[in-house]
């Protein structure tokens, strides 16, 4: 009866195209319900669900920018596939999840970390299979200042990101695990690289990297 009130009070419309009746209408959910991909960047195997395009991002903004629980879901649901695809079910595996850190500044602006309560839906979808030995270790700071990637191009991104993380704790914890980096999007690759470098100066292997989207300039598909 309240969730029928709310609905007549504020109607149900796609996050995406705000037609009515759905939180998200069944055209703007095909990018999401595909089977997760596969790319390279220097080296590293970055699984992926979608194209960052005006159709996928409004869920990574919904989810990133105002915590919308549809858009977390869906997000959360993306790298979950990408986990199957990269587990053998059959299989036991030791894996961590290393989440990209953001700024502090988008940390303080967003109330929190963003994609904190996305992996935590992803670790109640794990479940009991039989590779549920997944852990989500925030081991990753920033070890200087950024600029803001918005506006930077594919060179000047790289610059602004080398040597940009260090590993802030979990070094025990992590050894002997598979290792996946985890963000929202991937545009040059600089972010993963650079984080990827990071955990290799301590001598930790990166396994490969999870993201929702790619930007259409990285797509060496697999």
């Amino acid at each position: 009866m309240i969730k029928t009130l709310k609905e007549l009070v504020f109607p149900l419309q796609c996050l995406v195209c705000d037609l009515p009746g759905k939180e998200i209408c069944g055209q703007c959910s095909k990018p999401w319900i595909e089977k997760s991909k596969i790319t390279t960047n220097s080296n590293l195997k970055i699984y992926y669900s979608a194209t960052y395009n005006s159709v996928t991002s409004p869920i990574i903004l919904g989810a990133k920018e105002e915590s919308n629980r549809v858009a977390q879901q869906i997000m959360a649901t993306s790298f979950y596939r990408s986990l199957l695809t990269i587990c053998d079910a059959g299989r036991e595996r030791e894996i961590a999840l290393l989440p990209i850190p953001s700024s502090r500044s988008s940390v303080r602006r967003r109330g929190g970390v963003f994609l904190r309560p996305i992996l935590k839906i992803v670790k109640e979808m794990v479940g009991d299979l039989p590779w549920k030995s997944i852990s989500i270790l925030e081991a990753l700071e920033h070890s200087r200042s950024v600029k803001d990637q918005t506006r930077l191009r594919e060179g000047e991104r790289i610059s602004n990101l080398a040597g940009a993380f260090k590993v802030k704790s979990e070094i025990g914890v992590m050894k002997g695990r598979e290792l996946y980096l985890i963000d929202d999007v991937m545009t040059t690759g600089a972010t993963l690289i650079s984080a990827s470098q990071a955990l290799s100066e301590i001598n930790l292997r990166v396994s490969g990297g999870i993201v929702a989207c790619i930007s259409e300039r990285k797509m060496r598909i697999r």
